[in-house]
C-alpha cells in the first residue's frame, strides 16, 4: 500500500534566498526574478514578440514566504503574470520559488518527473545555474506548501468515460493518489487528467485542456511512463 509523503509541520531552515530565478518553456514564457540582497526584486516576462511584463518593487520573508511589493509595473503588462506570494523549496543545493496558492502543482511536476530538471526550462522557479546541481531523494517541503509527494509511481487504467471531459480511473487514495495530483494518457496524443474525488480503490478524473477530450487507456501519475509504453518488437 503506497502513501503520499505529506509534510510533517517542523521548521525547516530556509537558505539564502538573494539571486536570479528562471521559469518558462524558452519561447513565448521566459519568466525572470532576481531578489537582490538589498530588497528590491525585478521580473520580467520575454516572449517570441518581445517583452510581455515587467514589475519592480521590494521582497520581504515573512512566515517562510517570500512576499513581493510591487511599486512599478508595465502598463498594458500582464497583472497576474507573477505571483506576489512564494515560498522557498531547498532540494539540496538548489532552490526554487514555488506558488503557495496552488502547491499541489509543485509535487505534481516531482510526481510526473520533470523535476529536478537538468536544464532551464521548467514550470517551476529555480534559481539560475541550479539545473547542473544533482540532487538526490525528495526535497524538504516547508509547512507553508502542503503538498504531497509519492515515493514511487502510480499506475492504473481509465475504466470507463464518464462523459467528454471526465473518466473513472481504477486506482484511488489508498494507492496514494488524492484531489489535485495528475494523472498522464500513457501510449497516445498527449492527455493528461487531474483528480477531482477520490474513493479508497478509484478516483474520477478531468482532462487538464479545453481542447483534450477523455480517453480510455493506460495511466500514470509520470508525464511519460517508459514501463507502461509499447514494447517494440525485435
Amino acid at each position: 500500500m503506497l502513501f503520499p509523503l505529506i509534510l510533517a509541520a517542523t521548521a525547516l531552515a530556509t537558505p539564502p534566498l538573494a539571486g536570479s530565478y528562471y521559469q518558462g518553456d524558452g519561447l513565448g514564457v521566459n519568466w525572470r526574478l532576481e531578489l537582490r540582497a538589498d530588497g528590491a526584486f525585478l521580473f520580467r516576462w520575454e516572449g517570441c514578440m518581445g517583452t510581455y511584463d515587467e514589475k519592480s518593487g521590494t521582497w520581504r520573508l515573512a512566515d517562510g514566504v517570500v512576499r513581493l511589493s510591487v511599486a512599478k509595473q508595465t502598463p498594458n503588462g500582464m497583472p497576474e503574470s507573477l505571483a506576489l506570494a512564494l515560498v522557498p523549496v531547498a532540494w539540496g543545493s538548489r532552490v526554487y520559488l514555488a506558488d503557495p496558492d496552488e502547491p499541489q502543482e509543485f509535487c505534481n511536476l516531482i510526481n510526473g518527473g520533470t523535476e529536478p530538471r537538468d536544464n532551464a526550462h521548467g514550470l517551476v522557479f529555480l534559481r539560475e545555474g541550479d539545473w547542473k546541481r544533482p540532487v538526490k531523494g525528495r526535497p524538504q517541503l516547508p509547512p507553508a506548501l502542503p503538498c504531497a509527494l509519492l515515493p514511487s509511481p502510480v499506475r492504473g487504467a481509465v475504466t470507463r468515460v464518464i462523459n467528454p471531459k471526465r473518466v473513472l480511473v481504477n486506482r484511488g487514495s489508498k494507492h496514494g493518489l488524492r484531489p489535485g495530483m495528475l494523472l498522464y494518457l500513457q501510449g497516445s496524443a498527449f492527455v493528461s487528467y487531474r483528480i477531482v474525488l477520490v474513493t479508497s480503490s478509484t478516483c474520477e478524473a478531468e482532462v487538464t485542456f479545453e481542447d483534450n477530450h477523455a480517453e480510455p487507456g493506460r495511466v500514470s501519475t509520470l508525464l511519460f511512463d517508459s514501463a507502461l509504453q509499447p514494447r517494440r518488437r525485435q
